[in-house]
């Protein structure tokens, strides 16, 4: 397995999901990111990932 990790690994390790630094700039993309994370059902698949849209 290889991991491509531009941003690094902590997300990961820690269970945590948050939108990449392009996506904090401005609601238009910050609600791509909520809509996309609720699309994918990402909280009941894994209930122990911490979702935040800072």
């Amino acid at each position: 397995m290889k991991l491509i990790t531009p941003y690094g690994v902590n997300d990961l390790v820690n269970l945590q999901c948050r939108p990449i630094p392009s996506f904090q700039k401005d609601n238009a993309h910050l609600d791509i990111y909520r809509e996309r994370v609720q699309r994918k059902g990402w909280a009941q698949r894994w209930p122990l990932l911490t979702i935040s849209d800072l």
